[in-house]
């Protein structure tokens, strides 16, 4: 008698009762745990990954991801979805349903690592865009706890918000703290030409070997950028 009762158990559990089967609920699986730098912004861009979620009976998934910044609910779908967040840590939990039932929530910590900002000098501190220079150079002391070392000399560092790369960078492989990037100073100026301005503010943006950006801000004078109308000739 206990053989058939427990036939008749296993028949119940795979199949229900009136032969009904139940489908098995779908996994979600929010991936591995991030780390991101943010840009001077303090944003930044991150990818999640869920796509290693199943179901037992092949069935299609959809995925819904959740999270919550500033106490302001945020939600993205996809299996892979881009998303900005700020400097911080961030739990984000994912659910998939297979066009039957949702799955249990799995999360996924994302830890984004804000920008440093240094002491920078900016030179030359006026710009003579008619003049012939070669360059002009950020010069950056970076605070107690970082040295020139740190600093990744492989990436390239720009001038915001003119977008303009570095052609050189100069950091001391040993304990000092200052670093020096220059940009070709022909080519900021020929930014700044039209713009109708005195005075400009620029920020020089680096980043360390461990993936973290800095960056120094400076207001820099402006002379000629706007150039003189022709002269006028003839008699009136």
């Amino acid at each position: 008698m206990k053989k058939y009762v427990l036939i008749f158990a296993v028949v119940i559990a795979c199949f229900g009762f009136a032969g009904q089967s139940y489908a098995a609920a779908p996994v979600a699986n929010a991936g591995s745990d991030q780390t991101a730098y943010a840009w001077i912004d303090n944003i930044a861009e991150v990818t999640l990954n869920g796509s290693d979620s199943n179901d037992a009976d092949g069935d299609i998934l959809t995925y819904l991801w959740t999270w919550s910044i500033d106490g302001n609910d945020v939600n993205a779908v996809g299996a892979a979805p881009q998303i900005e967040l700020p400097a911080g840590v961030h739990t984000i939990t994912l659910v998939v349903n297979d066009g039957t039932a949702d799955s249990t929530p799995d999360e996924v910590v994302i830890t984004v690592v804000g920008p440093l900002e240094v002491q920078m000098k900016f030179t030359p501190r006026t710009l003579n865009c008619k003049s012939k220079g070669k360059w002009v150079k950020a010069h950056i002391k970076l605070p107690k706890g970082y040295i020139g070392r740190d600093v990744d000399k492989q990436a390239t560092a720009t001038l915001e918000p003119f977008v303009l790369p570095s052609a050189r960078l100069q950091a001391s492989s040993g304990k000092s703290r200052n670093v020096t990037v220059s940009y070709d100073r022909g080519t900021l100026a020929r930014l700044l030409i039209g713009e109708e301005k005195d005075s400009a503010e620029v920020t020089a943006v680096g980043q360390f070997k461990s993936g973290q950006f800095f960056f120094g801000t400076a207001t820099i004078k402006v002379l000629n950028s706007v150039p003189k109308p022709p002269k006028e000739t003839g008699k009136k």
